[in-house]
């Protein structure tokens, strides 16, 4: 990588696709995205360059979740959850 640009897309191999396409669950949850599924690069505090997952084809939708989403019962959480910050948490702003 070599800028912030967006977007960008790949196909190639990540741990979402590899936990999905093995039977167990993926999900990432990002701080202040507007909405789960959202692909566009920035929203307020939002920044899709800290979200990885949503750059890959081969991770479906569904496991773009925002934050809010993030479920106050651990026992429902998938197989690996990713949670990433939003702009105010980032130490490069």
């Amino acid at each position: 990588m070599t800028s912030d640009s967006c977007p960008k897309t790949f196909t190639g191999t990540n741990l979402g696709a590899q936990l999905i396409g093995a039977g167990l669950s993926f999900t990432g949850y990002s701080e202040s995205m507007p909405s789960d599924g959202y692909t566009g690069c920035s929203s307020s505090t939002y920044r899709r360059k800290h979200n990885s997952w949503v750059d890959f084809s081969n991770v479906p939708a569904t496991s773009n979740r925002t934050y809010a989403s993030f479920p106050t019962d651990y026992s429902t959480l998938p197989t690996v959850a990713f949670v990433t910050p939003n702009m105010c948490n980032d130490i490069w702003s």
